[in-house]
């Protein structure tokens, strides 16, 4: 029995927040994708209390269910990936067209040249690519609210906060991975949980945000690669985060062993990393879980 997948299509009903920390004070940054986390609450949110012990386990907590990040779908129809750290721009050259089709010939990928001396490049961040050579930009709108008194009526001092959310009317992709010695009753059950629904996710699901609808869909197709000759050389594009453990601490540097390869060496001057830490916060507990170290999205590893 091969492995199951389960993908689907979201689309916005309202604006939605997802952010990248869940503290309460600060200025707040939004992701500009829905987190697999999301998606994994709310199907434990259907699912988890009329599960035995044993499947809630094998749903939620094994490894062998997978909730995929939900990419950002163009208008087209393409799926949009996070871009490699590894692209620069001419800071001098515009970079891409008016219909907002990236320029080849101003782009240089440093995991496979040299950076020309002489030259000012910028690395390409905060962009998403598809598999035309598109960029995309998912919107997103700021809004500020204030808390109410409620013994005067009027905005309560210091209870300024804001919310930057994705607009309504976005499309997303999303990949559930489900192994194969998962029973086909209980993939059929969390299929029933994403098909053709109106789910709430995000933050202030409770008054004018997170109505998001879901509909399964057929198979995506990941980004294609040049077919190349065998060579000892690997190169990782992460299209999600990382977090990577080793004796109980965090690696931003990791060694072949940490993902499971043969020997080999990190090569750091090729390589392009950024980390973010974050502490997400259990609405089952009512408090934030302990802190995560990661390795962002888009970064490169040359092995």
């Amino acid at each position: 029995m091969s492995e199951q997948v389960l993908n689907l299509e979201l689309e916005l009903l309202d604006d939605a927040v997802f952010s990248e920390r869940a503290a309460s004070v600060g200025a707040h940054a939004g992701l500009d994708y829905v987190p697999g986390s999301a998606l994994l609450g709310w199907a434990a949110r259907h699912l988890y209390a009329s599960l035995d012990a044993c499947d809630a386990w094998l749903l939620f907590h094994s490894g062998k269910v997978r909730f995929g990040n939900a990419l950002p779908l163009t208008a087209n129809g393409l799926i949009a990936y996070p871009s490699p750290l590894s692209l620069h721009f001419h800071k001098s050259k515009k970079w891409r067209e008016e219909d907002g089709r990236a320029r080849p010939d101003t782009l240089l990928n440093l995991a496979r040249a040299t950076m020309p001396g002489g030259e000012q490049w910028q690395q390409l961040r905060n962009t998403w690519l598809t598999s035309d050579g598109s960029t995309h930009q998912p919107t997103r709108e700021l809004s500020m609210k204030t808390a109410i008194d409620p013994s005067t009526g009027r905005a309560a001092q210091s209870q300024l906060y804001g919310y930057d959310a994705l607009r309504a009317g976005q499309r997303f992709v999303a990949r559930i991975e489900v192994d194969a010695d998962v029973s086909e009753s209980l993939f059929g059950r969390l299929c029933e949980v994403f098909a053709d629904t109106i789910a709430h996710l995000g933050r202030s699901r409770s008054s004018q945000y997170g109505r998001i609808t879901c509909r399964l869909r057929e198979q995506i197709a990941p980004p294609a690669c040049d077919d190349a000759a065998p060579s000892r050389e690997l190169l990782l594009w992460l299209l999600s985060d990382m977090a990577i453990l080793r004796d109980g601490r965090p690696v931003f540097a990791p060694c072949p062993e940490d993902l499971g390869l043969p020997s080999g060496r990190l090569v750091r001057e090729r390589s392009f990393i950024r980390a973010r830490a974050f502490s997400p916060y259990n609405t089952h507990r009512r408090t934030p879980d302990i802190e995560r170290q990661l390795i962002m999205a888009g970064s490169v590893l040359f092995f």
